[in-house]
Order: C-alpha cells, then structure tokens, then sequence
C-alpha cells in the first residue's frame, strides 16, 4: 500500500482512539510535537501552563465603563453636522430607521417642517449600504422614504427571489439591475435632482463622499463630488447611481463586479511618486478595511473648525450591527494554526478592527478638541440575529426593534433635543 495512504489511514484510526475524540483536526494530533505557544513569563508576567485556576480571566468584576454619554451641544455656537453610515447589506433597515428620526427631530424647529436632512448636513459619507443610505440623503430623499426602501422593496430584494439555487456558481445571489431600478424610482420620486446626476451637479450638500474597492489599485478609494488625492480625477463626471452602486451594489458574490473603464485615477508609488492611470474595477466597499469612514469624518470635522473656529461639528456615526463581543481567553488558548489562518481569512480581521480602531481614534481626536462632538450608534449582532444578505420577517422586526432601543438611548435623545433647538443655528459648509 502506498505509504501516503497508509499514514492517512494510520492518522484517522488513531483519531478514533479514546481521549482523541476531542480533537479537532488531525492537524491538533502533531502540533504539539512541531511547534509550541508561548506566553510571555519572560518579562515578568506568570506562565499560562502553570496556572491551575482559569477561571480568573475574561471580563473583570466592576470594570464597567461607557463611551457612550449624553453630549449637548453648545447653544448659540454655529453647527455642523456630519452623517456616517456604515456598510451591513439589509441591516441597513436600522440605521434608515435612526436617519428618519434625525429628520423629523430637525422639522420641530420652527419654520423647518418640510425640512430634508440635505438642507443641514455638510458631509454624508457611506460605504456600502451605507453607501445608499448616505447617497439618497445627499440627493434630498426625505429620511421616511429611505426607511420605508429598506422595509419594503430593499427587504424584497436583498431575498434574491428568482434566482438560481447554486448561485453563485451559475450567477450572482442578487441582481444588481434589479436593485438600480428600484432605488432609482425612489430618487425619481422624491429626490432633489433626477435619477442621472452626477456627483459635481450635487450642490446642496457640499461633501458626498462613498467607499469603494478598487481591484486595479488594490486599495479603498472614495466617489466624491469634490477632487482629491483618494477620489477619481474626474470624480464629479460619475453617475450617482453609479457611485451607490460601486460601493453597495458590487459585492463579490452577491452582484460581481463594477467595471468603470473611464475612470481616471491617481497611482502613487511607495517613494511618494505617481502616475494618472485609466480603468478601474470596483468592488463592494465593504471589502475594504474602510467599511466604516468616521476617521475620514472626523479629518473632515477639523477642517470645517479651522476655517470657522468658533463653530462645533456634530460627527453622527451610525453603524450596521457588528461582533464587538470578545472571546473567551481559554477558547482562544486552544487555537491551533488553522484556526488563525482562518480567522484571518474568512472573518475579515482587517475590516472589524479597522471599525473598532477608527471609533477610538475619533474619540481621541473628541478629546482633543472640546469643539467636535461624535455620536456613534451601533450594537452587538451576530448571524443569529441578522445576516446582511437575508434576514426572514422576524429578523426584519429586530431590525426595527433595535432601532427603536437605540433611539431610547441617553445620548441619541439628546442628540435628537438639539438637532430640534432653534437656539442651535446649524449651518453648511460651502467651499
């Protein structure tokens, strides 16, 4: 018998052997002969192997701490508001929810009732669901009317009805012409401007700003109605449609890729040098590691105070549900080389770091300067409460219930009895 065989069928039998039954792989049988963890004892701390109770790690007692605090804006002090939507596929269904009850806080002030959330805000900035989001707000769609995309036929589409049982194999789970068409109806229907603008006619909010993967580039870049180093040169010449769909409708498996051969765009080189190039191929944004753009917010943020120093700058940050629990230490003290690698590969270490990451460093930058104020409202999911792609009627309703606790929270109730104070003047910024 071939002795590769032999060896296999040596390794299986001996998994089946008592006291083997708890190993995971055959991988778990010979890792303990060629490799070895180890703790850090050498600077001080005491050996993991040497500690018989393991039930003293994990979260401690009475360490509780909060982020999250009511943080009223100074009245009488100029005021820009700053949107940020994060990318989460059909969960976007609670943060429409939350924009809808941003816009009707801002209607109670007097002489605003028809009052869109376009009028007020100076940035919207998106990725992914986020991405359409933040986009239908730029082009004026009131905050009810995204909701109620999300709800009806976001809901419709994100099921992927019609469509083959082994796609992706034969074609993509969602269609992506399918989606265009619909939210190009709700823009048709209540947006400021026609379905067919393009980013440099979007003059009432004076930043737009949506997170695509370029595949070409092999990095994040930015569809801004304004030039920048991280946008297309002829950025302002794109679709909005277009941009949405660069950066929500073009997820790997879901809707495939966004090919934009006319796209020009800034190469730069590892010595600071660089190059026009032409030809882009767009990914879904939440690829990336910048599904959540609050540190592009909050750059944006300092600069609206150093051109109007005696302003304040609200940074509303609403996120799509992600894993922020931890795991437990001893779980984790059994990971072989396996379970990293597939940590890293399939659950996406670099995107839920970078959200965590980027929420600290506002939160820094909060600190730093008392004249900006970030509002961020996201929670704890996991796919047994909610899936991206495909959530049932019950998983919809948690949605909409999730929104409803976070508008109960301290901090969005004040943030909502500020937003609807006419002694807090909020203005635009224009360049």
């Amino acid at each position: 018998m071939h002795l590769f065989v032999r060896l296999t069928l040596g390794l299986f039998f001996a998994l089946s052997l008592p006291g083997c039954q708890s190993l995971r792989s055959p991988y778990e049988l010979i890792a303990p002969v060629v490799q070895k963890d180890h703790d850090i004892s050498e600077f001080g701390y005491a050996a993991v192997s040497k500690t018989t109770d393991r039930k003293q790690w994990g979260k401690l007692k009475d360490s509780d701490f909060k982020l999250h605090t009511a943080k009223p804006l100074t009245r009488g002090k100029t005021t820009y508001v700053i949107l940020q939507i994060d990318g989460g596929g059909i969960m976007g269904i609670t943060p429409s929810r939350l924009v809808a009850k941003l816009e009707a806080a801002l209607r109670k002030r007097p002489g605003k009732n028809d009052e869109r959330l376009c009028d007020v805000l100076s940035m919207c900035s998106g990725t992914s669901t986020g991405a359409i989001i933040t986009g239908g707000v730029a082009a004026g769609v009131p905050g009810e009317a995204i909701a109620d995309f999300y709800y009806t036929k976001g809901y419709d589409l994100f099921q992927g009805k019609g469509r083959l049982p082994l796609a992706p194999v034969f074609q993509h789970v969602l269609s992506r012409e399918a989606f265009q068409e619909a939210f190009v109806e709700t823009l048709d229907s209540h947006a400021h401007y026609p379905p067919t603008v393009r980013l440099g006619e979007m003059n009432r909010v004076p930043i737009l700003s949506l997170a695509a993967y370029d595949l070409v580039g092999k990095r994040t870049v930015f569809l801004r109605n304004q030039i920048r180093l991280d946008a297309p040169v002829n950025t302002k010449e794109i679709q909005l449609i277009d941009a949405i769909s660069a950066s929500a409708l073009s997820a790997a498996v879901f809707f495939g890729k966004l090919v934009a051969p006319d796209v020009v765009m800034r190469h730069v080189n590892a010595d600071g040098t660089g190059y026009l190039r032409k030809g882009a191929v767009f990914v879904d944004g939440g690829q990336g590691t910048q599904n959540t753009t609050i540190e592009l917010s909050a750059i944006q943020a300092l600069e609206f105070l150093k051109n109007d120093p005696d302003s304040q700058v609200a940074l509303i940050s609403l996120g799509c549900g992600n894993e922020y629990e931890a795991r437990e230490f001893v779980e984790v003290l059994g990971y072989n080389g396996f379970d990293q690698v597939s940590d890293f590969l399939f659950r996406n270490q670099a995107r839920s770091e970078s959200i965590l990451m980027q929420w600290l460093a506002a939160q820094h930058i909060e600190k730093l300067d008392e004249r900006l104020k970030v509002y961020r409202f996201d929670w704890e999911n996991d796919t047994k409460k909610a899936t991206p792609f495909s959530v049932n009627a019950k998983q919809r309703q948690f949605l909409v219930d999730t929104a409803e606790a976070i508008a109960g929270r301290e901090d969005f109730r004040q943030l909502l009895t500020d937003l609807g104070d006419s002694r807090i003047p909020l203005k635009q910024f224009r360049q």
